[in-house]
């Protein structure tokens, strides 16, 4: 039959209220078809591609955003911490104060924000901006889980990293093993949907972040930039000690994370998506004059109802602030580790007290661009990251994106070294090519991940 005419013949008895109806099922034609303008089958096809590709964007160009200021933010978490830390323990301080100093300066800087949100609000108005401090928009016990987690985590790894007592050449590599904890939890929670594409795609983002990071382990000319590296003063066993105390630092910090993407509740956004090149069926029913009367309706399997998640940036910063309250209340509550033999230098220093270590460590962080770099980072690091994993709802995904830092870092550190004041270009063409070959890998691994991720929840397109 022409147009895909479908006959179906009826029964006289009445079973069959469509005797004799013929189904013709015929290509949706556009408004400009029926006007006589057929476009050919190329330009159709780019107009088709042209319309998912803004529909995509309008959807989802936030979230490419936050995933790009991620990647971003986690290179410059990687290239300023470092370099913060040994400025404040060059100044008669330590670890404890870089990390008070670093998480004070950030609750300030949310609360400063917080006010002038409240300001806005009132003036304009738009009171659903307004942010209380007085009651938190999360439950009080993920603002102590989280505080706690990444309160400990902070401070653990400043401790390990001051005077490296973590050997500087594993310091920036050892970070890898977050998405290594992250991996291992996710198979354990969904290890019904962990499959051989899904280990692929892993196996992908591991292997690129040990390709970034390997020469630097290996090159013991040079660390960071800084030719020589460090003097080592500390024996084997502190290093094994403060070893495991990194990883299990790094260990808290993804629980952290897990967290997060489960305490911050968000609404969902519900539409419905018309087919892009659906059918009109159309029923040709016979009457009794001999004419033929017509109707057309639109196949309920080809429209379709989905469902995404909806992250207002406000939310997103309401729940950070008391997260980060949170944190620096734990790490001020830690002020006797100062006094821990091992920890802090207030009880190694006889002349000075835990107030002057706090003081020198301030006047050093405020007075050098490392601390501000680094302020700046992390505040962007969070909003963008957090946007990220509630937007495709997946911390395994994050994760991947935050690593590309480190092929970055890795990639930078290749290209300069340090000599005061200044950096001077000094490329090391191995760790350039280690570096360039990691960030395709995980890049790749990344995105395959979000596919297998997206697969059961439709995700548009």
């Amino acid at each position: 039959m022409d147009d895909k005419e479908l006959l179906i013949l009826g029964s006289e008895s009445g079973r069959n209220p469509y005797a004799s109806t013929t189904f013709r099922i015929i290509p949706e034609v556009s408004s400009s078809e029926t006007n006589g303008n057929i476009l050919l089958p190329i330009h159709k096809t780019l107009v088709l591609y042209r319309e998912r590709l803004r529909r995509f964007y309008r959807l989802h160009g936030l979230t490419l955003f936050s995933a790009f200021l991620t990647m971003l933010s986690s290179a410059g978490i990687l290239l300023f911490f470092p370099l913060h830390l040994k400025e404040v323990t060059r100044s008669d301080s330590d670890g404890y104060c870089a990390a008070l100093v670093i998480t004070s300066l950030s609750t300030v800087l949310f609360i400063i924000i917080a006010v002038l949100i409240r300001g806005y609000s009132w003036i304009s108005g738009r009171l659903r901006l307004a942010v209380t401090l007085s009651t938190p928009s999360v439950s009080w016990s993920n603002i102590v889980k989280i505080g706690v987690s990444s309160g400990l985590s902070i401070l653990t790894v400043c401790y390990a990293w001051e005077e490296h007592k973590v050997i500087c050449n594993l310091q920036i590599p050892l970070l890898g093993f977050v998405f290594v904890f992250a991996a291992i939890t996710h198979a354990i929670s969904r290890w019904r949907d962990f499959g051989m594409r899904r280990s692929f795609a892993l196996l992908s983002v591991i292997s690129g972040i040990f390709l970034s990071v390997n020469y630097a382990i290996l090159d013991h000319e040079r660390c960071r930039g800084v030719h020589p590296p460090p003097r080592d003063i500390w024996t084997w066993k502190v290093h094994l000690v403060w070893t495991l105390a990194f990883l299990v630092a790094l260990w808290l910090w993804t629980v952290a994370i897990f967290s997060i993407e489960s305490a911050i509740p968000l609404p969902h956004k519900r539409i419905v998506r018309k087919p892009e090149s659906g059918y009109r069926m159309q029923v040709l029913k016979p009457v009794c004059s001999g004419k033929v009367d017509s109707f057309s309706m639109i196949d309920p399997e080809i429209t379709k109802t989905e469902v995404y998640p909806c992250v207002p940036l406000i939310s997103v910063f309401r729940a950070l602030l008391w997260f980060q309250i949170g944190t620096w209340i734990v790490i001020m509550s830690l002020f006797w580790t100062e006094f821990v033999p091992g920890f802090g230098k207030a009880i190694r220093e006889e002349d000075l007290c835990l107030g002057d270590v706090i003081t020198l460590g301030l006047l050093a962080s405020v007075q050098n661009l490392y601390t501000w770099g680094l302020l700046f980072s992390q505040f962007l690091f969070a909003h963008a990251f957090t946007h990220f994993i509630l937007s495709v709802e997946s911390a395994l995904v994050g994760f991947g994106i935050a690593s590309l830092g480190l092929p970055i870092a890795a990639l930078w550190w290749s290209l300069f070294q340090i000599q005061r004041p200044m950096l001077i270009w000094l490329p090391l063409m191995s760790e350039v090519i280690c570096a360039s070959a990691g960030f395709p890998l995980i890049l790749g691994g990344s995105i395959f991940l979000l596919y297998l991720e997206r697969s059961q929840v439709q995700f548009l397109i």
